[in-house]
């Protein structure tokens, strides 16, 4: 943990499922494939076989489960021909249309630079209605010519696959997306005008494996975690283009441990002081002397709690208390503990005012003072919750708040900082 004015910084690692949706990765192919695929327009290509074709997709890309890193691609053609019959440079030309389903199997992995790399390998065609051609009593087979001409470009097919895949499915370009929504500050208070930003470092992934609906793999997110007070502009951090390498290892858990802050004023903490302590009086030595406290002030001073008094009676002026603050989970409150004056308070008032340091004073202040943070704990594990689930450009994130404790409490500048630890389980999809 390391901090620097009011800013905290915290190393939290985040475990979570990633899923790619299979439907998505569908989506993305028809919308990159659209019209005709093959065209040939001339009767004279091919040694003159006197044929025009043209192949159009004829409906969705339909994609499907194999087995881990193989995905089936049906692709439905439509083919339209019109071929001449005849010999010497007089014909008699006919034309027809079919349709068929063509397939492909799809071979993917992510490589280390977060590119989806995909090979797409022909795996034949099923007629839903042969091809022919009736020139008046004949009828012309002409599936193996049509065969031909698939066999043939059935290849071209499968390099447009993976072509257009690469060219619209960008998964180093939208987690790089992902990586700069995680660093953009989030109000986790505004009552507290208190900032997040979860700033990644590092990441590892589990192999890539599949279900019917989704590529799934886990990862290991290491990530900075920068809260501050007042403006988020201190947290603002320059927008990321590239990402560390991906590296493989096998994960199993899907949790997340998250430190986040509460930050509690100390002007708060005064007023609650004032509240309980202001025109309190104390007797010492069997009613000898007294004193009345006209006005209590908390603040830090190098890291330390520090109370301020202004008294009168029998005697007169500020005093000065330090100690700590503490959290005391059985009441969800900051306590006080460990109070003593300061050293340059006992040395001037030490031989006038002796009586004042028998402890009195300070075991009250332990005692009496309670300032309760269920409150703000609530509030700051639902904001949480809320920020754990967010639909935002097409990235679905998903979360679930199991336990927000309480870990640490220090004294910085103007404020109480609470440091709490949110455990839950946490998922990506895409």
């Amino acid at each position: 943990m390391q901090s620097q004015d009011t800013v905290l910084t915290h190393i939290s690692y985040l475990q979570f499922p990633f899923r790619l949706s299979i439907k998505k990765l569908e989506l993305t192919t028809n919308q990159a494939i659209k019209g005709i695929i093959y065209k040939d327009s001339l009767y004279t290509n091919d040694q003159n076989d006197q044929m025009k074709c043209t192949v159009w997709k004829d409906g969705e890309i339909r994609l499907s489960s194999v087995k881990n890193n193989v995905l089936k691609i049906d692709v439905p053609l439509k083919v339209w021909i019109e071929k001449g019959l005849g010999a010497f440079g007089a014909y008699t030309y006919k034309s027809s249309e079919f349709k068929l389903t063509m397939s492909f199997n799809l071979v993917y992995s992510v490589s280390n630079d977060w590119k989806l790399v995909t090979k797409t390998i022909k795996n034949g065609y099923t007629w839903t209605q042969k091809p022919s051609l009736n020139f008046v009593s004949l009828q012309l087979p002409i599936t193996p010519i049509v065969e031909k001409i698939l066999d043939k470009n059935q290849g071209n097919y499968a390099k447009l696959i993976d072509d257009q895949i690469s060219k619209n499915l960008n998964l180093r370009g939208d987690l790089v997306k992902v990586w700069n929504q995680l660093k953009e500050p989030q109000k986790v208070s505004d009552s507290y005008n208190t900032w997040l930003a979860i700033i990644p470092q590092a990441i590892l992934a589990s192999p890539f494996t599949q279900d019917e609906s989704y590529i799934k793999s886990s990862f290991h997110l290491k990530a900075l975690v920068r809260s501050c007070i007042g403006s988020d502009s201190i947290l603002k951090t320059p927008v990321t283009y590239q990402l560390p390498p991906l590296i493989y290892k096998n994960l199993a858990a899907d949790s997340f441990k998250l430190y986040t802050i509460v930050t509690i004023p100390y002007s708060e903490a005064s007023q609650i002081a004032k509240k309980k302590f202001v025109d309190q009086e104390f007797s010492f030595n069997n009613g000898k002397y007294k004193v009345n406290i006209h006005n209590i002030t908390l603040y830090s001073n190098q890291g330390k709690l520090m109370i301020e008094t202004d008294m009168s009676g029998s005697f007169n002026g500020k005093t000065y208390i330090q100690g700590e603050l503490y959290y005391q989970a059985e009441g969800r409150s900051v306590r006080m503990r460990n109070l003593s004056f300061d050293m340059q308070t006992k040395n001037i008032f030490h031989k006038a005012a002796s009586w004042l340091f028998n402890g009195k004073i300070e075991q009250s202040l332990e005692e009496k003072f309670d300032m309760p943070v269920g409150e703000i704990l609530d509030y700051c594990s639902q904001s949480t919750d809320q920020a754990l689930n967010r639909n935002q450009n097409g990235m679905l994130l998903s979360g679930k708040l199991s336990q927000l404790t309480p870990t640490h409490l220090s004294s910085k500048d103007n404020s109480i900082l609470l440091i709490l630890l949110a455990t839950g389980q946490l998922a990506i999809e895409m």
